[in-house]
């Protein structure tokens, strides 16, 4: 069984390295386009990634358990249309483009690399949630001398 400190640690790997993937695909892949068209089909995803990455960061360092489920319900709506991008290739193969095979591996490899981190997510959510809330400063605590 993974500790919720282990979970709140694979959180952050998993953000610095979703900010890290983003970085490298839009140096790599976005901008290298050649259609303006298929950038801008590219990009808003890009940067989706890179903003709820750092939102992840942020909703496990300051305990913000909405936060945590924004990533999560992003990581889902990006794996449903992955999922729907990896049956359209499938057809295309299907119908005779079998060059399209890489592309419906890496649709697959994504989808499972997304669902991945939504687990994540969810034991970071689950951790975050089970600490009790920190005490603010000057607070007094009143035992019982019993």
């Amino acid at each position: 069984m993974i500790t919720y400190k282990l979970y709140k640690v694979l959180c952050y790997l998993t953000a610095v390295l979703n900010i890290l993937l983003v970085i490298q695909v839009v140096i790599h892949v976005v901008l290298p386009v050649p259609s303006r068209a298929i950038a801008d089909i590219l990009f808003p995803p890009c940067l989706g990634n890179l903003c709820l990455a750092v939102i992840l960061i942020f909703g496990v360092a300051k305990r913000m358990p909405s936060f945590i489920r924004l990533f999560r319900i992003f990581m889902f709506a990006q794996m449903a249309f992955l999922l729907m991008i990896a049956v359209y290739f499938f057809r295309l193969v299907v119908h005779g483009r079998e060059d399209m095979r890489v592309a419906i591996n890496a649709t697959l490899m994504l989808i499972a690399l997304f669902g991945i981190e939504a687990l994540i997510a969810s034991g970071g959510l689950q951790a975050v949630l089970s600490e009790p809330p920190p005490f603010e400063e000057g607070a007094v605590i009143f035992q019982r001398l019993v």
